[in-house]
């Protein structure tokens, strides 16, 4: 019966609801790190702090090793799988990845441990004097955990590309089980700063167990082809960062406008989070993950029709859950974290931030569907238009909303965001599709 059921759904379909389950996992412990981060720290200073650490470290990492390199690496190792020249070509290109990993994070992390206060004071000027200082200390933590993070994420891409996603799935659920302990301990012994140190010390950890020094022993091939293999992802990976990088600036719009509304903004715009991105985390991460390794691997351009329909089906399931999430914003943010030091502003400032950001949910899921399926067929460059386009209406949605409306403004125009890029990049997927039937 299970081999019947597995010949119905498909092998692809099996692989995401796999990643799924390991994705409720994760959001079932990203809830218990929010709801004791909330109960210990409220939507004070200390957690305001740590959301901009958080998001800095993360920016700079995935800008490099993030969706770009797995937008890169996976398609490039996913269709060496199988051919005569298999291993030499992927130590190539994981010796190039390697490379690449060491010289461009080595720095940012260096910048995060020296001049935290430069970085704090270029993308958030508007802090409150407590709450920059606590994030300057975080960012020195967060920096040793740069280049830890960026080779992690390459050893997770490496074994994606081999059809072996549950790295994939377990590295966030182990990052938010080491984030719970780390609130614990820095609750009771009243050190915050123990929060980040745990991130550092989780991606030490994953490195060592996941990559077992593979990536290190990929550059036994030599200089000239760690260099081959560096220019041939060089050469598709600049225009996806490029692409990226504007999208991911989103989160920078959105850290920059927050940082002048009242303390404990930024705190209740990722609590709001936990609530809203429950379809992103569950739905679209495992089915864009399928998606981009599937799609490396075949040989005809488009969707099938039975892909379209059960992306259309993870779409409308995003829909249903926006519309709860904008009716009910303010009940579901009192039962989720109303106790100890999250007080009743705490959950008034939420709600806004639930609205606002709940309003656009399904957009970031076909955002971020969109985003795998142009990685996986379409030129390196198709995603800077769209990534342009999000990332201009969101910088004017919120110089028009957020001083009027405040959080509900600034989820607002996160979500509006998120919907420019999912209809620009259907646009410019339809329009190339267009010229080739033309041509």
């Amino acid at each position: 019966m299970l081999a019947a059921l597995r010949s119905f759904l498909g092998p692809g379909t099996v692989s995401a609801a796999r990643l799924s389950a390991l994705g409720a996992a994760s959001k079932a412990l990203g809830l218990i790190r929010e709801l004791l981060l909330a109960w210990a720290f409220g939507t004070s200073a200390v957690v305001d702090a740590f959301r901009l650490g958080l998001t800095y470290t993360t920016y700079f990492s995935h800008l490099f090793f993030g969706e770009a390199m797995t937008g890169v690496l996976v398609p490039m190792l996913a269709r060496l799988r199988g051919t005569g020249d298999e291993h030499l070509e992927a130590s190539r290109l994981k010796a190039g990845v390697t490379v690449a990993a060491l010289v461009l994070t080595l720095p940012v992390s260096v910048g995060f441990l020296l001049v935290p206060d430069v970085v704090v004071g270029l993308l958030a000027p508007g802090l409150a004097p407590e709450t920059r200082a606590s994030t300057i200390a975080f960012l020195r933590i967060f920096g040793l955990a740069i280049p830890l993070y960026a080779l992690s994420s390459v050893a997770v891409m490496v074994r994606q590309a081999a059809g072996n996603f549950a790295p994939l799935g377990l590295r966030p659920a182990g990052q938010n089980l080491f984030f719970i302990g780390g609130v614990v301990v820095a609750a009771v012994l009243r050190q915050p700063i123990l929060i980040p140190a745990a991130f550092a010390v989780y991606y030490a950890l994953v490195l060592a167990a996941l990559d077992r020094g593979d990536l290190l022993a990929s550059l036994s091939v030599g200089a000239r082809a760690a260099a081959s293999g560096l220019r041939l992802v060089a050469m598709r990976w600049f225009p996806l960062a490029a692409g990226l990088m504007l999208f991911r600036s989103n989160a920078l719009v959105e850290r920059y406008f927050g940082s002048g509304l009242p303390t404990g903004s930024i705190a209740s715009l990722d609590y709001a989070r936990t609530v809203t991105d429950l379809p992103m985390l569950v739905l679209a991460v495992p089915a864009g993950a399928v998606l981009l390794t599937n799609l490396s691997r075949a040989r005809e351009l488009g969707l099938p029709w039975n892909v379209r329909r059960k992306l259309a089906l993870v779409v409308a399931l995003a829909i249903v859950w926006s519309v709860c999430v904008v009716l009910l914003a303010e009940p579901m943010t009192v039962l989720v974290f109303q106790r100890g030091a999250f007080d009743v502003a705490s959950v008034m400032a939420t709600s806004n931030a639930v609205r606002g950001l709940g309003a656009g949910a399904w957009a970031l899921v076909l955002s971020h569907l969109m985003t795998q399926y142009l990685m996986a067929t379409a030129p390196p460059w198709a995603l800077i238009l769209p990534a342009g386009v999000s990332l201009a209406t969101n910088i004017i949605l919120a110089s028009m909303l957020v001083p009027s409306f405040g959080l509900v403004g600034l989820g607002l125009s996160s979500s509006g965001a998120a919907l420019a890029f999912g209809m620009s990049a259907i646009i410019g997927a339809r329009m190339r599709g267009l010229r080739r039937r033309q041509a």
